[in-house]
């Protein structure tokens, strides 16, 4: 049986790596783009594959949240950051959703056959329930609701009435 490949960082990743690690205990725990070009002593244009997969590296390993700060480097996010992070990642999601929306107006279902029609529907369809889904007004609900009774719920508790508010009521 064949041996699955073994891949090795580049120099600059784990050089990236290790500035984004000691960077968690800075006050502000921030890393500029001149640390990190001079460390690796590349050009910015080169070394965003060795951010990227750093930035990966800490999050799923070291559960470190690390985003860009535009023009400034990369700041890493302590706990009470990160529901910010996911409120703008829904930000994102929901400006995707809308585009793919208006994108699939613009075909002509009369022109579809039958099989296409159908596919056309469901991917629209789809779009459209994650649209409902992550509406500011839906989330804030939801928000209320688990504050409210977070004394009461266990984790699991909790994301099971999370689950009950978005299912559609009968």
């Amino acid at each position: 049986m064949l041996k699955p490949p073994e891949f090795k960082e580049s120099r600059e990743t784990q050089i990236v790596y290790d500035l984004m690690r000691q960077a968690i205990h800075r006050d502000p725990p921030l890393l500029t783009w001149d640390e990190i070009c001079e460390a690796t002593g590349k050009s910015r244009s080169k070394l965003y594959g060795a951010i990227h997969t750093s930035m990966k590296r800490l999050r799923r390993s070291d559960r470190v949240v690390v985003e860009n700060d535009r023009n400034i480097g990369y700041r890493l996010r302590h706990e009470n950051e990160l529901s910010q992070c996911g409120q703008s990642a829904i930000e994102r999601t929901r400006r995707l959703q809308r585009t793919g929306i208006e994108k699939m107006d613009c075909a002509d279902l009369a022109k579809l056959t039958n099989e296409e029609r159908a596919r056309h529907i469901t991917r629209k369809t789809v779009l459209e329930l994650g649209l409902a889904s992550t509406r500011p007004r839906t989330i804030s609900n939801i928000d209320q609701m688990v504050i409210r009774r977070n004394n009461e719920l266990t984790g699991d508790e909790m994301v099971k009435a999370i689950r009950e508010a978005l299912m559609p009521r009968k």
